[in-house]
Protein backbone atom coordinates (compact mmCIF):
# COMPACT_ATOMS: atom_id res chain seq x y z
CA UNK A 1 0.00 0.00 0.00
CA UNK A 2 2.89 2.33 0.85
CA UNK A 3 4.45 1.68 -2.55
CA UNK A 4 1.20 2.66 -4.25
CA UNK A 5 1.07 6.00 -2.36
CA UNK A 6 4.74 6.65 -3.02
CA UNK A 7 4.19 5.98 -6.73
CA UNK A 8 1.24 8.40 -6.79
CA UNK A 9 3.24 11.07 -4.96
CA UNK A 10 6.21 10.56 -7.29
CA UNK A 11 3.86 10.81 -10.29
CA UNK A 12 2.36 14.06 -8.97
CA UNK A 13 5.81 15.53 -8.35
CA UNK A 14 6.83 14.53 -11.88
CA UNK A 15 3.68 16.15 -13.36
CA UNK A 16 4.35 19.36 -11.39
CA UNK A 17 7.96 19.45 -12.61
CA UNK A 18 6.89 18.90 -16.23
CA UNK A 19 4.20 21.61 -15.90
CA UNK A 20 6.73 24.09 -14.53
CA UNK A 21 9.16 23.22 -17.32
CA UNK A 22 6.49 23.76 -20.00
CA UNK A 23 5.41 27.04 -18.40
CA UNK A 24 9.04 28.21 -18.39
CA UNK A 25 9.44 27.30 -22.07
CA UNK A 26 6.29 29.26 -22.96
CA UNK A 27 7.58 32.31 -21.12
CA UNK A 28 10.98 32.09 -22.81
CA UNK A 29 9.29 31.72 -26.21
CA UNK A 30 7.19 34.86 -25.60
CA UNK A 31 10.30 36.74 -24.52
CA UNK A 32 12.25 35.65 -27.61
CA UNK A 33 9.31 36.43 -29.89
CA UNK A 34 8.96 39.95 -28.46
CA UNK A 35 12.61 40.61 -29.25
CA UNK A 36 12.28 39.75 -32.94
CA UNK A 37 12.27 42.74 -35.32
CA UNK A 38 9.11 41.52 -37.08
CA UNK A 39 5.78 39.81 -36.46
CA UNK A 40 5.49 36.04 -36.74
CA UNK A 41 2.70 33.85 -38.16
CA UNK A 42 -0.14 33.39 -35.69
CA UNK A 43 0.27 36.80 -34.06
CA UNK A 44 -2.56 39.31 -33.95
CA UNK A 45 -2.24 42.97 -34.81
CA UNK A 46 -3.63 44.96 -31.90
CA UNK A 47 -2.75 48.49 -33.01
CA UNK A 48 -3.28 49.66 -36.56
CA UNK A 49 -4.43 53.29 -36.61
CA UNK A 50 -3.20 54.67 -39.93
CA UNK A 51 -4.13 57.71 -41.99
CA UNK A 52 -4.34 57.77 -45.78
CA UNK A 53 -3.48 60.56 -48.21
CA UNK A 54 -7.05 61.85 -48.05
CA UNK A 55 -7.12 61.66 -44.22
CA UNK A 56 -9.16 58.42 -44.25
CA UNK A 57 -8.48 56.43 -41.10
CA UNK A 58 -8.07 52.65 -40.91
CA UNK A 59 -8.08 51.03 -37.47
CA UNK A 60 -7.28 47.58 -36.09
CA UNK A 61 -11.02 46.89 -35.83
CA UNK A 62 -11.46 47.60 -39.53
CA UNK A 63 -8.40 45.53 -40.40
CA UNK A 64 -9.67 42.62 -38.30
CA UNK A 65 -13.09 42.73 -39.95
CA UNK A 66 -11.56 41.87 -43.32
CA UNK A 67 -10.89 38.31 -44.40
CA UNK A 68 -7.60 38.94 -46.21
CA UNK A 69 -5.28 41.96 -46.08
CA UNK A 70 -1.79 42.57 -47.39
CA UNK A 71 0.46 45.01 -45.55
CA UNK A 72 3.54 46.42 -47.23
CA UNK A 73 5.63 48.26 -44.66
CA UNK A 74 8.13 50.70 -46.15
CA UNK A 75 11.11 51.97 -44.25
CA UNK A 76 12.62 55.09 -45.73
CA UNK A 77 15.33 55.18 -46.88
CA UNK A 78 15.38 51.45 -47.53
CA UNK A 79 17.04 49.60 -50.40
CA UNK A 80 14.82 46.55 -49.74
CA UNK A 81 11.71 48.72 -50.09
CA UNK A 82 12.97 50.19 -53.34
CA UNK A 83 13.63 46.70 -54.73
CA UNK A 84 10.23 45.47 -53.49
CA UNK A 85 8.20 48.28 -55.09
CA UNK A 86 7.93 46.58 -58.50
CA UNK A 87 6.84 43.29 -56.89
CA UNK A 88 4.41 45.02 -54.53
CA UNK A 89 2.94 46.97 -57.47
CA UNK A 90 2.50 43.75 -59.45
CA UNK A 91 0.75 42.09 -56.49
CA UNK A 92 -1.38 45.21 -56.05
CA UNK A 93 -2.54 45.17 -59.67
CA UNK A 94 -3.31 41.44 -59.64
CA UNK A 95 -5.17 41.38 -56.31
CA UNK A 96 -6.66 44.87 -55.95
CA UNK A 97 -10.25 43.61 -56.32
CA UNK A 98 -9.86 40.59 -54.03
CA UNK A 99 -7.66 41.67 -51.13
CA UNK A 100 -7.31 44.85 -49.08
CA UNK A 101 -3.82 46.22 -49.63
CA UNK A 102 -2.17 48.76 -47.35
CA UNK A 103 1.18 50.36 -48.05
CA UNK A 104 2.44 51.77 -44.77
CA UNK A 105 5.22 54.29 -44.29
CA UNK A 106 6.19 54.52 -40.61
CA UNK A 107 7.15 58.16 -41.00
CA UNK A 108 5.51 61.58 -40.98
CA UNK A 109 2.71 61.92 -43.58
CA UNK A 110 4.76 64.21 -45.87
CA UNK A 111 6.84 61.27 -47.11
CA UNK A 112 3.71 59.51 -48.36
CA UNK A 113 2.98 62.11 -51.03
CA UNK A 114 6.51 61.95 -52.44
CA UNK A 115 6.50 58.14 -52.59
CA UNK A 116 3.01 57.94 -54.12
CA UNK A 117 4.01 60.39 -56.86
CA UNK A 118 7.45 58.94 -57.61
CA UNK A 119 6.63 55.22 -57.46
CA UNK A 120 3.19 55.27 -59.15
CA UNK A 121 1.85 52.74 -56.69
CA UNK A 122 -1.10 50.48 -57.54
CA UNK A 123 -2.32 50.52 -53.92
CA UNK A 124 -3.08 53.12 -51.26
CA UNK A 125 -0.47 54.22 -48.78
CA UNK A 126 -0.90 55.22 -45.16
CA UNK A 127 1.06 56.70 -42.31
CA UNK A 128 0.64 55.68 -38.64
CA UNK A 129 -1.45 57.98 -36.47
CA UNK A 130 0.92 57.31 -33.54
CA UNK A 131 4.34 56.46 -34.95
CA UNK A 132 5.88 55.27 -31.66
CA UNK A 133 2.97 52.97 -30.84
CA UNK A 134 2.90 51.60 -34.39
CA UNK A 135 6.63 50.82 -34.43
CA UNK A 136 6.34 49.13 -31.03
CA UNK A 137 3.35 47.01 -32.07
CA UNK A 138 5.00 45.90 -35.33
CA UNK A 139 8.42 45.64 -33.64
CA UNK A 140 10.02 47.81 -36.32
CA UNK A 141 13.57 47.85 -34.98
CA UNK A 142 15.46 47.90 -38.27
CA UNK A 143 15.14 49.75 -41.55
CA UNK A 144 13.99 46.74 -43.56
CA UNK A 145 10.77 46.25 -45.47
CA UNK A 146 8.09 43.83 -44.34
CA UNK A 147 5.45 42.07 -46.40
CA UNK A 148 2.65 40.74 -44.19
CA UNK A 149 -0.36 38.63 -45.18
CA UNK A 150 -3.06 39.06 -42.54
CA UNK A 151 -5.89 36.51 -42.60
CA UNK A 152 -8.80 36.00 -40.19
CA UNK A 153 -7.35 38.24 -37.48
CA UNK A 154 -3.82 36.86 -37.48
CA UNK A 155 -0.55 37.04 -39.36
CA UNK A 156 -0.39 34.27 -41.96
CA UNK A 157 2.83 35.14 -43.82
CA UNK A 158 5.72 37.50 -43.11
CA UNK A 159 8.64 38.31 -45.36
CA UNK A 160 11.32 40.48 -43.83
CA UNK A 161 13.49 42.35 -46.35
CA UNK A 162 13.55 41.56 -50.08
CA UNK A 163 10.63 39.76 -51.74
CA UNK A 164 12.21 37.44 -54.31
CA UNK A 165 10.54 35.52 -57.15
CA UNK A 166 9.84 32.46 -54.99
CA UNK A 167 8.30 34.62 -52.25
CA UNK A 168 6.12 36.34 -54.85
CA UNK A 169 4.94 33.01 -56.29
CA UNK A 170 4.30 31.49 -52.85
CA UNK A 171 2.43 34.58 -51.66
CA UNK A 172 0.18 34.66 -54.72
CA UNK A 173 -0.44 30.91 -54.47
CA UNK A 174 -1.34 31.24 -50.78
CA UNK A 175 -3.73 34.14 -51.42
CA UNK A 176 -5.43 32.37 -54.33
CA UNK A 177 -5.90 29.29 -52.12
CA UNK A 178 -7.42 31.45 -49.38
CA UNK A 179 -9.72 33.14 -51.89
CA UNK A 180 -10.92 29.74 -53.14
CA UNK A 181 -11.57 28.63 -49.56
CA UNK A 182 -13.55 31.82 -48.90
CA UNK A 183 -15.58 31.33 -52.08
CA UNK A 184 -16.31 27.69 -51.17
CA UNK A 185 -17.42 28.79 -47.69
CA UNK A 186 -19.73 31.45 -49.18
CA UNK A 187 -21.28 28.89 -51.54
CA UNK A 188 -21.80 26.48 -48.63
CA UNK A 189 -23.65 29.18 -46.67
CA UNK A 190 -25.90 29.99 -49.65
CA UNK A 191 -27.04 26.38 -50.04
Amino acid sequence: MKKKYLAIIAGLIFLCAVSLFIFDLIQKNKNIQSQLPYLVPGEQITYFDVLGLNAEKITAGMLNSKKIALLFIFQQPCSHCDRNLATWNRIGRILKNDVDIYGIIPAPPGQMFELKENARLSFNIYSPDDLVKFKKNFRLKTDLAQTILYVDREVDFVKFGDVNGDDYTNLLRRIKTLLKINETQKQGVRR
